[in-house]
């Protein structure tokens, strides 16, 4: 699913570009940080910027929870 939610955050409809950030917050990997970061400079829909803003920091935090634990 990723590979699909990655290709769905060039989408031209911000419904469909937001609800990819917040799955691949949800589901992804670090790996899907770069290109949720390349996304948000170029986004410039408030909401999906909010999304991708909030899959960057929960990817994050899991992140940081496997290292701590």
């Amino acid at each position: 699913a990723v590979p699909a939610l990655v290709e769905a955050l060039g989408h031209e409809e911000d419904l469909v570009r937001g609800h990819s950030a917040w799955a691949l917050g949800s589901i992804g990997s670090n790996d899907t940080s770069g290109t949720l970061k390349l996304r948000l400079e170029v986004e410039e829909e408030p909401w999906v910027r909010e999304e991708i803003e909030w899959a960057l920091d929960n990817l994050s935090r899991r992140e940081r929870a496997t290292k701590e634990g």
